[in-house]
């Protein structure tokens, strides 16, 4: 009897629609009938699914690689009913400027960069393309926060994948706590099984079954504030927009973040001597520091102030909280009954009032005054700025401001530069901060 080979018949497997000729006889051999990618059905996610992630704030698809998150997260993007956008660095412009990347305008690209954890203005002017992966990452969310309106469904596939796990953590916090003050859903999707942990989802989604999982408890992270020493304000002074050293240091707080395996400085708090005059003062302590003769309020300003003159957090613990808790220790054990701080970015990035300080307005420097008043008789608007640089009349208040503002850039063509810089702080709206603790003839309380 003759045995005739047995045969199988072919599966059909989605290829590449330009799958050539030896790729499509090779995966032949193998009983693989190769069909057009396109042609393959996208499955659409059931309405279970898609009753839960409309009433999830933040929601993982997760599972081990090759189980079908992509596939499952492009039937949910394919059939969802709402208003979407991709988070992917893969998608920025890499040859524009982180600040223009955001691409909004010059406030809202303010506030999109603080809120990803970027308020770093030495960043800002620096080629996406220039930046490390994290930072990348984090400007890819800055665009997304920007454009984002409430009820919109964010997607982030392979979710922090290419990140050290200390910058995925801070990463996944900080994309939370946005999701979930926005008003959006964000839908992130990773193999690493340490992202339930981070994101600490409302929605977990076992991408292999396509059905809702418990999420596990959240993972805090291990921080301890301690005593500092100018070495440790030193080990991260270049992160700070203000390169020149702090006055008469009084008091330095470091944290200290650990994990299992390693322990690094995450942050420092540094405290000064008061400036002799703030015309801001009155507004916290009323009579108190604005009279007498001048030897009489200095030594009142010695004795009874102190001034937080430096918060610096590395990069990879932005959104964890630490300068919150930093301006919290000082406050909580003050070395004057008075403590009073500035910052250039108060509203972008408000963590001296999350501390308990009380907010206060300053009044706008005359030379940001004087370059917007050119603006307006330019008929320029803010935003256009970068791009009118060639007129002679801006070009000159431009680097008038720079003079007055003590800004310098260096580089062959600084006007561009400048211009974006003056954009910055001009829509940065500093803020004074004050707290006290004691009693020197009743001055500002606390909001605590």
């Amino acid at each position: 009897m003759t045995m005739r080979p047995r045969t199988t018949p072919a599966r059909t497997t989605p290829s590449a629609r330009n799958a050539s000729a030896p790729a499509r006889q090779a995966a032949a051999a193998f009983g693989l009938n190769p069909a057009p990618l396109d042609a393959a059905p996208v499955p659409a996610p059931g309405d279970a699914l898609t009753t839960h992630l409309d009433h999830a704030r933040v929601a993982l698809l997760t599972g081990p690689s090759g189980c079908g998150k992509s596939r499952l997260l492009a039937g949910i993007l394919q059939h969802t009913h709402r208003r979407t956008r991709v988070v992917d660095p893969a998608l920025l412009p890499l040859h524009a400027c982180a600040f223009d990347a955001i691409d909004a305008q010059p406030r809202r690209t303010l506030d999109a960069l603080a809120a990803a954890g970027l308020a770093e203005p030495s960043l800002w002017l620096l080629p996406a393309g220039t930046l490390s992966v994290g930072e990348r990452a984090r400007l890819a969310l800055a665009r997304a926060i920007a454009h984002a309106r409430p009820g919109d469904l964010i997607v982030c596939d392979e979710f922090a994948s290419n990140l050290d796990r200390a910058s995925a953590e801070s990463l996944a916090r900080t994309a939370s706590r946005w999701a979930r003050r926005a008003g959006v859903t964000l839908l992130a999707a990773g193999a690493h099984e340490d992202l339930p942990a981070l994101l600490a989802p409302d929605l977990l989604i076992d991408a292999r079954t396509a059905q809702p999982a418990a999420p596990p408890a959240p993972r805090t992270p291990n921080l301890s504030i301690e005593p500092g020493t100018f070495a440790d304000y030193h080990a991260l002074s270049h992160h700070h927009y203000l390169g020149s050293r702090p006055a008469t240091v009084r008091r330095i707080l470091r944290c200290v973040r650990r994990t299992p395996h390693a322990e690094w400085l995450a942050g420092v708090l540094v405290v000064s001597a008061p400036t002799l005059n703030a015309s801001w003062r009155r507004q916290a302590w009323p009579g108190r520091y604005d009279r007498g003769p001048k030897y009489e309020r200095a030594r009142r300003l010695n004795t009874e102030l102190a001034c937080i003159s430096r918060v610096i957090v590395e990069p990879r613990s932005r959104g964890l909280g630490i300068a919150t808790q930093l301006v919290r220790a000082h406050l909580a054990d003050p070395i004057t009954p008075a403590t009073e701080a500035v910052a250039m970015m108060g509203a972008l990035s408000p963590f001296f009032a999350r501390a308990g300080m009380t907010e206060y307005r300053l009044p706008t420097p005359a030379h940001d005054a004087r370059l917007r008043d050119a603006l307006a008789h330019a008929r320029v608007r803010l935003t256009d700025l970068p791009a009118s640089t060639t007129d002679p009349f801006i070009a000159h208040e431009l680097a008038r401001w720079a003079r007055h503002a003590r800004v310098r850039i260096d580089h062959p063509h600084p006007l561009p530069h400048l211009a974006r810089h003056a954009v910055c702080r001009l829509a940065a709206r500093p803020r004074a901060y004050a707290s006290t603790r004691g009693d020197p003839d009743e001055p500002a309380q606390s909001n605590e």
